[in-house]
């Protein structure tokens, strides 16, 4: 009996771990919850969620949304001068500039030479830039956090719109002591490489939890999730998002808890059930 009782333990054991690090539902479906109505002439980007306040980005920072994400709505927006080369395609947060911060750094990714993140500090309603980082080696880069480790960042790197193969590295977080750095992606041999499947596909925003990363990619009519086990070094799940209802370009892509939640480039922000 104390056999048995051994193996059942360590079957529900296994079974636990199993559940805890499926990545999604088998038959995941999407809600849209509301529209939160960017500024006409503005471009949704990536987004990033801390309790219950998503920040939604545009392209060039041309507007900077806080969002409640328990009321539905548009709460404010954060002050920042406009600049055309930061295209905001991913965005993410880090650790604390400093222990009193509210609100963690964010890392932006720029579009200048498409291979540099911005990192923000937010002090009240102002975004202050305290680093550029130019990942060198790779043409195209873009960054993100795990949700339970800051101590070290993804970066997602290709050469080109020809490159179908880009490499997701793991690197250390650089010190944020240093204003303006450059890491060659090339010296560093932590990484692996995933494929795309046609050429329409391009990554829009990603985020990190708990190991495992998520990819909105695409374009309108032509959107995918795309769902990495980053400790096995794999693609695990490849989702149409207009067959779930997202039918406009997604953009933007974070958890809030254990809910996913999606922003097109409409503004309509969807939550999988």
């Amino acid at each position: 009996m104390k056999k048995i009782l051994l193996i059942l333990n360590i079957v529900f054991a296994a079974s636990l771990r199993l559940c805890a690090q499926a990545p999604l539902p088998a038959n995941p479906t999407f809600k849209r919850v509301f529209t939160y109505g960017k500024a006409i002439g503005t471009s949704v980007q990536d987004m990033a969620i801390s309790g219950d306040t998503a920040i939604s980005f545009t392209h060039a920072l041309e507007k900077v949304y806080l969002l409640d994400l328990t009321k539905k709505k548009k709460i404010g927006k954060l002050r920042i001068e406009t600049d055309p080369k930061v295209h905001c395609n991913t965005v993410s947060f880090g650790s604390r500039y400093a222990p009193t911060d509210k609100w963690p750094l964010l890392y932006v990714a720029q579009s200048s030479n498409r291979h540099t993140s911005n990192v923000y500090r937010m002090v009240g309603k102002d975004l202050q830039l305290v680093q550029t980082i130019t990942w060198a080696g790779y043409k195209n880069a873009l960054t993100a956090f795990d949700n339970a480790d800051k101590s070290h960042i993804y970066v997602i790197a290709w050469n080109g719109k020809e490159d179908r193969n880009p490499r997701i590295f793991k690197i250390a977080t650089p010190s944020i002591k240093e204003s303006d750095i450059s890491i060659d992606l090339s010296n560093e041999t932590d990484y692996f490489s995933f494929n795309y499947i046609n050429k329409f596909e391009v990554v829009q925003g990603v985020t990190v939890k708990d190991g495992m990363m998520y990819q909105v990619r695409g374009f309108k009519d032509g959107g995918q999730l795309a769902v990495f086990d980053l400790n096995a070094k794999k693609q695990v799940r490849l989702i149409s998002l207009p067959l779930l209802g997202i039918t406009a370009e997604p953009e933007g892509i974070a958890f809030q808890g254990d809910k996913l939640w999606i922003c097109d480039q409409q503004s309509n922000m969807f939550v999988m059930q």
